[in-house]
């Protein structure tokens, strides 16, 4: 399935050259050999899903969109809030290429926002991502590219960046693998095959549902895959209140190496 009508596309990498250079492409993680290897290559294409009940989300779920080096995608946005305005936020998707906004009601969990997401899309692959995170230009090739040249059908990151609101510092997750097979990846950077969710749907409830996605995965033989810490970075708020998982900030950041506050979140995860 192509989704942009517009766009022009390259042909596909070599499997058996992106097998070979997955490591070594992700390894370097320097834009040089992205571009080289990575960027634009696929035509597979891509839904992202993004779930939120918060207005002031807006302008980062456009931008992690509009952000995205890849071009074959779309946008499926779910409004989780009944007193949210779909009609301003279908106003701003005029500006954007394939973005689709819908409403759920309040009273449905996330799990159920993202199964609806999912239905509404027939792309190849499905990306999950956060209303309030942040997703670098090459989050999507780096994810694509993993996905194709392992034997994967699901992938995301288990070591990541954090930027913690209150402290205005960086930190990164000390646990973690990366660039190898996992039992763990991070929620909002779970990208997979749309055949798998479709089999594997998100269970009904309103924290963990991701895990026990993964759970589910992992029990019938299908495999994982930890991509680079590079191209996220995962927002913690001061206010529990914008957390589904409410876990105290500072327990939170006993799991983290905080790096220098001299530098922005974007250029450690930016590639």
């Amino acid at each position: 399935m192509k989704i942009k009508k517009k766009t022009s596309f390259t042909k596909p990498v070599n499997k058996k050259i992106a097998s070979k250079n997955v490591s070594i492409i992700i390894k370097k993680e320097t834009k040089k050999d992205l571009e080289k290897t990575i960027k634009s290559t696929s035509s597979l294409s891509i839904s992202i899903i993004a779930s939120t009940n918060k207005p002031k989300y807006m302008n980062n779920i456009f931008k992690n969109y509009q952000r995205q080096d890849y071009n074959n995608k779309e946008l499926i946005i779910i409004l989780n809030n009944n007193i949210m305005d779909i009609k301003l936020w279908r106003k701003e998707a005029e500006q954007h290429e394939n973005v689709k906004v819908f409403q759920v009601d309040e009273k449905k969990d996330l799990s159920d926002c993202i199964n609806f997401g999912v239905s509404q899309s027939s792309a190849d692959l499905i990306a999950k991502f956060d209303d309030d995170d942040y997703y670098g230009p090459n989050y999507l090739n780096e994810a694509i590219e993993a996905i194709t040249s392992t034997k994967a059908s699901v992938v995301g990151k288990s070591k990541y960046y954090a930027y913690f609101e209150d402290i205005k510092k960086t930190g990164l997750r000390k646990s973690g693998a990366e660039n190898k097979y996992t039992n763990y990846i991070h929620g909002p950077t779970l990208v997979m095959k749309r055949s798998i969710i479709k089999k594997y749907k998100f269970k009904n409830m309103s924290h963990g549902a991701d895990q026990h996605f993964l759970k589910d995965c992992l029990k019938n033989g299908i495999k994982i895959y930890s991509t680079s810490k590079k191209n996220f970075v995962y927002i913690r708020h001061l206010s529990l209140e914008n957390h589904t998982w409410k876990i105290d900030n500072t327990k939170f950041m006993k799991g983290f190496t905080l790096l220098s506050s001299a530098k922005g979140y974007k250029s450690y995860a930016d590639i």
